[in-house]
C-alpha cells in the first residue's frame, strides 16, 4: 500500500510542475529575445536560436532537466500508488495522469 508520503510527495510535485513550466517559459522568452535582438539576424532559424540558448545558459538547461525529473517523479509516483493498491488510486490516476 502506498504510504502517506507518497501522497504528501505527490502533491508536492504536482504542485511544482507548473512553476517550473512558468519559469521555463519565461526564461527560453527573454534568453530568445536577447539573442535575437543582439547576436542574430531577424531572418535566423528559430531552432538554431533554440541549440544555443540551451549551450549558453545553464539556468535553462536545469530547469529543462527539472522538469524532466518532475514530470517522471510524477509518473512514478502515480504507477507506485496504483500498483500499491493506493485506496484512492482511482482518484489519483483521473487528478494527476494527464498526458
Amino acid at each position: 500500500m502506498a504510504t502517506i508520503a507518497d501522497a504528501v510527495r505527490l502533491a508536492e510535485v504536482v504542485n511544482e510542475i507548473p512553476h517550473v513550466e512558468n519559469e521555463l517559459r519565461q526564461r527560453r522568452r527573454t534568453v530568445t529575445a536577447l539573442f535575437f535582438r543582439h547576436r542574430f539576424p531577424a531572418n535566423t532559424n528559430p531552432a538554431v536560436v533554440e541549440n544555443h540558448i540551451r549551450a549558453m545558459d545553464p539556468r535553462t538547461r536545469f530547469l529543462e532537466s527539472r522538469l524532466r525529473m518532475l514530470l517522471e517523479a510524477r509518473e512514478d509516483l502515480i504507477v507506485r500508488a496504483i500498483t500499491r493498491g493506493h485506496p484512492e488510486a482511482r482518484r489519483l490516476r483521473r487528478l494527476f495522469l494527464v498526458f
